[in-house]
């Protein structure tokens, strides 16, 4: 509604523009509006251009199957481990060879909430499949969730992984190779296992509303190879997973079945992995989803971070080093308020917009980059609110993820991240001194206190050891215990 009136307001008839500005102006101010972040809809053409989508410890590209057409996920992972080459959903008829012609394409919808959507077109039903990758809170685990309205009797879902392939993502260790697969047909879960990625298991099981069987078959990829300069292909045997779905259908029509994923050490673990968790909230967004004081910043963060993503942009020069967090506090609310009044609704400005906000918000304000070898957090929230707890989700660097989250009247951080390999954490606090300490927190293990090694620049480091788990990082002023 206040794009609308903006937009009414700018282009409207000479003659009248006055007098529907002066009637707009008032109209608003009787009725206060608040613009809401955009939903994007993307048609699966063949100019489509692949997006990757972080949510939560669930990573995962859209893109199109270049083969056969329509949407595809592409290179599922949770937390540091890949296990996916591309997932497809199709919807066939009982004892039919192949999916019948759809008569219009795929679309993929990017939502205001952080959740991506891909809407595959059906024939039978009324409209088209809704397939949602969803990672779970709590758990290495994952949903995908298929619904539909107007589902016909007797019509089955139909997803295939291929290939069905284990490996560490960073380091590719135990990438093309045929893995063990052993299916459970009395519990309709597959464990997919590789030790030459680690102690890892993968289960893909049969959630809520999803009946059926699982066959594990074989398949093949091209490799490249480097020999002496010289590339060659070599084609490798992998496995393909094949899912065959009869949905929870019901009297009106509507269609759910969800299939869980779970990563884990054992198949235990992965199974529990799998069914827990909470896969009801929203996920988070591709770009950092940045809780701040004033809502209309928040708001600005998100209805960019869909829109940006499809064009490209370079941030405008940062402020000097030397701003104070006030200085830069308000230098950011002008730049929000004209995202979410002038340039509401417009991605060709969204992009550059949105480069210079993340550049003022991410590095400047909550002071979070990458060096080579280090991630440096150093705040300059102290003095703009400190009894608000500033939060920071979701910062990706290399193939991992970290969440800070800050209140400075506490004089203490809490700072999330995978860790499979070692990080270096430097970080500089205004409270920082001789009284401060880290605590390290994995999964069931003990804490662990951290050595933090002060820097003659005030500034301080800590290294985080590489371990399955995530590592859940208090920083204090002091006070961390025995």
């Amino acid at each position: 509604m206040c794009g609308a009136f903006a937009t009414l307001a700018r282009e409207g008839a000479p003659v009248y523009r006055w007098l529907m500005r002066t009637w707009l102006l008032l109209l608003a101010a009787a009725l206060p509006c608040r613009a809401a972040a955009q939903s994007i809809a993307v048609v699966g053409a063949p100019g489509f251009r692949a997006r990757p989508v972080h949510q939560r410890q669930l990573a995962f590209t859209v893109a199109v199957d270049t083969a056969a057409g329509g949407l595809v996920l592409r290179d599922l992972a949770i937390g540091a481990f890949t296990f996916t080459g591309s997932v497809r959903l199709d919807a066939v008829a009982p004892f039919a060879r192949a999916p019948e012609p759809a008569g219009y394409a795929d679309s993929a919808r990017f939502e205001r909430d952080g959740r991506v959507i891909l809407e595959i077109a059906d024939s039978a039903a009324r409209g088209p499949i809704e397939f949602e990758p969803r990672g779970a809170a709590g758990v290495n685990g994952a949903r995908l969730l298929m619904r539909a309205h107007g589902w016909p009797m007797n019509r089955v879902l139909v997803v295939t992984i291929d290939p069905f392939d284990l490996y560490v993502t960073a380091t590719r260790a135990g990438y093309a190779t045929r893995d063990p697969v052993r299916v459970d047909t009395e519990h309709g879960v597959v464990f997919l296992s590789d030790t030459a990625a680690s102690p890892a298991v993968v289960a893909v099981a049969m959630g809520r509303g999803a009946h059926g069987r699982i066959q594990a078959d074989a398949s093949t990829i091209l490799v490249d190879r480097n020999y002496d300069g010289v590339i060659a292909h070599e084609r490798r045997a992998v496995s393909r997973l094949t899912l065959f779905i009869e949905p929870d259908r019901s009297d009106s029509g509507e269609m759910h079945a969800e299939v869980d994923v779970g990563l884990g050490r054992s198949e235990s673990e992965a199974l529990a992995a799998a069914q827990g968790g909470d896969a009801s909230v929203p996920a988070a967004a591709l770009l950092p989803r940045i809780t701040t004081p004033a809502p209309e910043v928040t708001l600005a963060l998100a209805q960019l971070a869909g829109a940006a993503a499809w064009v490209d942009a370079t941030p405008a020069a940062p402020p000097p080093d030397t701003a104070t967090g006030p200085a830069l506090w308000r230098e950011i609310a002008p730049v929000a308020q004209a995202i979410v009044t002038r340039d509401y609704g417009r991605p060709d400005s969204a992009a550059t917009a949105f480069a210079r906000l993340r550049g003022l918000v991410v590095r400047e304000l909550f002071g979070v980059w990458q060096d080579s070898d280090q991630v440096n957090i150093a705040p300059r929230l102290d003095g703009v609110a400190d009894d608000f707890t500033w939060q920071l989700d979701n910062w990706r660097f290399d193939n991992d993820s970290l969440r800070l989250s800050y209140r400075p009247a506490d004089r203490r951080a809490e700072i999330l991240v995978g860790a499979l390999y070692r990080v270096r954490l430097h970080v500089a606090f205004p409270w920082l001194g001789p009284t401060s300490c880290v605590i390290a927190q994995r999964g069931s293990e003990p804490p662990e206190h951290l050595m933090l090694v002060a820097l003659r620049d005030g500034t301080a480091y800590v290294d985080i050891r590489g371990a399955f788990d995530p590592a859940r990082i208090t920083l204090a002023a002091s006070g961390c215990g025995p």
